[in-house]
């Protein structure tokens, strides 16, 4: 998960609703983390009951840390598995995570639990590094034709054909996807003006209580900085936003600093100079899982990306370490959305 997006939309972090002519906030907590909903609404619905009984169906397919949810259930059983995917969002995730497998060439991989665990990102804490790198990268091996998705008399069900102790982890997705899943909940109602924020992925749609496109900040990539320095603000319009980086989450091994983004196909930490990567897309799923793919293919890499897919329409501000401090790159689409820092 990501936590560099968006300082001043964590400000508001207790459970309460705001009300001003029609726009309504609602702020909570979910998947580990806080969530702040902004929405205009001419009859005065109060959504968050419903929010938070998606957001808690959510966890209990995707969560890692749920011994009972589907994500759990599908991890512990080994070749043939087969799960009830009630709400549908396990196997909206792992469709999306494959896709995004594809175009990257593996750089986006949901298979990396394994190198998660090995490198102390996950529930296991560790103090050395991996020894059996090789064999971890096996695992992360997949195939997106082995999988089925089906419905019976009782609803859907999801069929995959997995390796032994081939472990799934959708934390570079699913945060993102379940923005997507909530601003899809307030489009069915009617709902036209819009920003869905969890935990630092964000998706908006028309414009903000002041009539104007929604205006979000990019983090200066500082470590241990006072407060939340902005690097750039940008104006969002019916678009989804999300960013990774590696300067806030690490941990000391061997008294080296590991980055906590893993490249699934080395199987080793990332050690390049990008710091972090906004990606605005058309959804926040999208956004999500590439700002975690280009940190894991570098800044080069991500530039001919986006020359190679015009078609995804997405847009990137690239942050790089540099001999003379950090420098930026800005890609088309973006830079007509970039504002100017107060």
């Amino acid at each position: 998960m990501k936590y560099e997006l968006i300082g001043f939309l964590l400000l508001i972090t207790s459970c309460k609703t705001v009300v001003d002519t029609n726009y309504k906030t609602i702020t909570g907590n979910a998947q580990g983390t806080t969530y702040t909903i902004t929405y205009q609404d001419t009859i005065a619905r109060n959504l968050q009951p419903a929010i938070d009984s998606i957001l808690h169906h959510y966890d209990g397919a995707l969560s890692n840390y749920t011994s009972t949810s589907t994500l759990q259930l599908f991890n512990t059983v080994d070749s043939v598995v087969t799960v009830r995917d009630t709400f549908g969002y396990f196997s909206d995730v792992m469709f999306q995570s494959m896709y995004l497998h594809k175009i990257t060439d593996g750089a986006f991989n949901p298979a990396i639990w394994p190198l998660v665990q090995a490198w102390g990102f996950g529930t296991d804490k560790v103090e050395k590094a991996p020894v059996n790198i090789d064999s971890l990268l096996q695992l992360t091996k997949i195939n997106d034709n082995t999988f089925e998705l089906y419905t019976d008399s009782l609803g859907m069900l999801f069929t995959y054909h997995k390796k032994v102790n081939q472990r799934f982890d959708f934390n570079a997705i699913a945060q993102g996807h379940s923005v997507d899943v909530v601003y899809n909940f307030l489009a069915s109602l009617g709902i036209q003006n819009a920003m869905v924020e969890i935990g630092g992925e964000v998706r908006v749609s028309g414009i903000n209580k002041k009539g104007e496109t929604w205006k979000l900040g990019i983090d200066k990539p500082i470590e241990n900085a006072t407060g939340r320095p902005l690097e750039a603000v940008i104006s969002l319009h019916n678009k989804a936003i999300a960013t990774s980086g590696n300067y806030r989450k690490f941990k000391m091994l061997n008294g080296k600093k590991v980055s906590h983004t893993i490249n699934p196909i080395t199987g080793k930490p990332v050690y390049h100079s990008l710091l972090s990567a906004t990606v605005v897309a058309n959804t926040a799923a999208t956004a999500d899982g590439l700002a975690t793919a280009f940190m894991v293919m570098g800044a080069e890499k991500t530039k001919q990306f986006i020359i190679d897919n015009p078609n995804l329409e997405i847009g990137v501000y690239l942050i790089t370490a540099s001999d003379s401090g950090m420098d930026t790159f800005v890609s088309p689409l973006l830079s007509t959305m970039i504002n100017a820092v107060d």
